[in-house]
């Protein structure tokens, strides 16, 4: 059953199905961590990193010569094992934004409204913060709620390009609830930042 819902992100994930754009499934791979608790100046017990395995979907948006906008789909992430204030195994779901481009050197920005074991969602944000040369085959970038300042969470993103075959560890079975919800998480996140540009 897993093997045949792995099969079914595939086909969402080809040319021309998704919304009539089109994406590009990227895997979580070796490096992508889960981390939750107290960073400084707060002192207070903080997790150590856990795993993070999954996969997401990026689909152009627009290109304006100098950044190249994506609206990240599909997340299905799942921390492996126990963290710190945490459910065991908690399944991570969402949808969002991913930025990449710049004048003098390659810069990335990663947004994101992600529910952590069936929580209300929150907000990520990375930052526009160097990186993004990899793109489009590999994505290294690290996400927060609060930009790792006290008591908060922390999801480091390392993720591979990938094709039907590729070994996706965690394909939990798409809802379309998920799907609406997730569509509708991109078009508020696309508002947001296109709003902010405007004033």
């Amino acid at each position: 059953m897993r093997h045949l819902q792995c099969f079914l992100l595939c086909v969402l994930a080809l040319p021309g199905i998704a919304n009539g754009q089109e994406s590009t499934s990227y895997a979580l791979v070796e490096g992508s961590t889960f981390q939750r608790g107290c960073f400084a100046p707060c002192e207070c017990p903080i997790g150590q990193e856990q795993p993070l395995t999954g996969s997401f979907s990026l689909a152009p948006v627009s290109d304006n010569g100098l950044f190249a906008e994506y609206a990240m789909s599909d997340v299905r992430w799942k921390v492996e094992g126990s963290s710190y204030a945490t459910p065991p195994d908690a399944a991570i779901t969402g949808a969002g934004t991913y930025t990449v481009g710049g004048e003098f050197a390659i810069q990335q920005q990663m947004q994101a409204d992600l529910s952590i074991a069936g929580a209300a969602p929150e907000h990520f944000d990375s930052g526009r913060v160097a990186g993004g040369g990899g793109f489009p085959d590999r994505i290294d970038i690290e996400i927060s709620e609060h930009g790792k300042v006290c008591f908060d969470t922390v999801i480091h993103v390392v993720a591979q390009a990938a094709d039907c075959g590729s070994n996706v560890t965690y394909c939990p079975e798409p809802s379309s609830t998920a799907l609406l919800a997730s569509g509708a998480v991109v078009l508020a996140l696309l508002y947001r930042r296109r709003a902010g540009s405007a004033s």
